[in-house]
Formats: C-alpha cells, sequence, structure tokens
C-alpha cells in the first residue's frame, strides 16, 4: 500500500497515515519492521519538511517501566518533535507463513493525543466460537450485540470487537493492564473515536483505528 497521507479525521490535530510493508515470512519481523520505520521517516520528513531518520522502536510499559511491552514509541526524531506509532502484525489469508506488518503513525506539536490500530483475521480461531474469547473478552452488553448476529456473521463481529479494544488500549498508550471486559468495544471511551477497517486493508482482515482527541474537539 506505501506511505499514505489523509487530512486530520474528525479534528485530529496533526496528521496521520497508514502504511505497510511487503507481506514477508513470519520469521521476517525485523525486516519489516525496518522497511516501515523507513516509510514512516519519510512519510513524517513530508510532514515536517525536515530529513528524518534512521528511526528505531521502543517500547515503555507505563505501568511497571518494562521496555519488554507496552506502548511502542519512536525513536531517532528530531528534537521537539512527536510522533505516536502503533505497530501489528497479521497472518496472509491463503499464505500461509506469510505476514504483514502494519504501522499507524501521527505527527503533530501537542501531547496528550494517541494512536493505536488493531488487525486482525476474521476466520482466527480465537474468533470462531464463544468458547475461545468468551466471558473473558467481552462484556454482557457485548456478548448481547454479538447475540444478535447470525451465527455465521459471529466470528467476523467477535474480530470486529476485539480489535477495536486493542485499539483503544493502544491508544491509550497502556495495552491491557486489567478486566479486557472493561473496555469497551461498542461505545469509544469519552475523548476517543474508533474507526473500523474492513477487509480492503488485508483481505479477510478486518481492524481498527482508534486515536485520542483533544476536548472540545
Amino acid at each position: 500500500m506505501g506511505a499514505r497521507h489523509a487530512p486530520a479525521p474528525g479534528g485530529l490535530p496533526g496528521r496521520w497515515g497508514l502504511t505497510t510493508a511487503v507481506s514477508a515470512p513470519a520469521g521476517a519481523a525485523v525486516a519489516a519492521t525496518a522497511a516501515l520505520l523507513e516509510e514512516i521517516a519519510s512519510a513524517l520528513a513530508d510532514v515536517w519538511g525536515e530529513p528524518v531518520g534512521p528511526l528505531g522502536l521502543g517500547h515503555a510499559c507505563p505501568a511497571c517501566g518494562g521496555t519488554d511491552h507496552g506502548a511502542p514509541s519512536l525513536t531517532g526524531l528530531p528534537t521537539g518533535r512527536c510522533a505516536l506509532v502503533s505497530f501489528t502484525h497479521v497472518a496472509v489469508p491463503g499464505a500461509p507463513g506469510m505476514r504483514v506488518r502494519l504501522g499507524a503513525w501521527w505527527a503533530g506539536a501537542g501531547r496528550g493525543a494517541g494512536l493505536g490500530l488493531d488487525l486482525e483475521r476474521e476466520d482466527a480461531p480465537a474468533f470462531a466460537t464463544d468458547a475461545a474469547l468468551g466471558d473473558v473478552a467481552f462484556s454482557p452488553r457485548e456478548r448481547g450485540w454479538l447475540a444478535d448476529h447470525d451465527e455465521a456473521a459471529r466470528p467476523a463481529a467477535r474480530a470486529v470487537l476485539w480489535t477495536r479494544k486493542e485499539a483503544v488500549v493502544k491508544a491509550a498508550g497502556t495495552g491491557f493492564t486489567g478486566d479486557p471486559t472493561d473496555v469497551p468495544a461498542l461505545r469509544p471511551p469519552a475523548g476517543m473515536r474508533v474507526v473500523d477497517l474492513d477487509d480492503t486493508v488485508v483481505p479477510g482482515a478486518v481492524g481498527a483505528l482508534a486515536f485520542r482527541v483533544r476536548r472540545g474537539r
């Protein structure tokens, strides 16, 4: 898909974009991530009008300070610049051993705004039946919403709910630090917007893009 720029949606300050690396073997995540970081550096240079890079990817958990998990962050940004990024990867349907890695980024001058992206295969085993995620992931209201769908449509509906939750906690910069059932999927939390991504992004997959917005926007 390559780097893609778009106007700020829903009043989101700054510029945002989606980018993908080419499909790669499951073990090539490092190379795929490096290719993505090059694309993001080029996109940010276009946004800011100055050279950017080389970029790196780090992690920092706001709860425990660990560097092996938590919201991803870009390293190597120019002094005084802020860009938030979220990465996800998904197996390519019909292509065993292949994965596509996606990144969503936001660039602006302010703080307190985050962006999260999640993408999942509709046919992933986790969404096949209620027993897989069930009470662990979905609130009673969400399970009621799922029950309103035809049985054949429920796996995709479960994937939609789960990707919304994943996107929300990524945009919050926290990850799942509590009960996943407490993360709302049917209605975004205050100060956050969620956009569903259909299978035109990756065939056979659905996803969600969540972003925090300034008050009053």
